[in-house]
């Protein structure tokens, strides 16, 4: 078999015990949350991951196919700034 080369892994929010052990396997390689990541998740996520794949809660009533709300935006925004600073 051989190995297909990636620059990154992504996985999705609830599979946090699947983070330490990809973080363990390839310390250096990118690591992002693929879906599922909201107000309430982004800090305990970015604390084990490197960044975060944000769609849906940033989507009036957190529909995806509703128009994007500038106030969950600002909202997300404001805390992530928070939580990396």
């Amino acid at each position: 078999m051989s190995h297909i080369p990636v620059d990154g892994f992504t996985l999705p929010s609830f599979d946090t015990e699947t983070f330490s052990k990809v973080k363990k396997l390839e310390p250096n390689m990118p690591l992002l949350v693929g879906t599922g990541t909201n107000m309430k998740n982004l800090e305990s996520l970015l604390s084990m991951c490197d960044g975060a794949i944000v769609a849906t809660c940033l989507h009036i009533e957190g529909k995806l196919l509703n128009p994007v709300d500038p106030v969950r935006v600002h909202e997300f925004m404001t805390l992530y700034r928070k939580i990396v600073s």
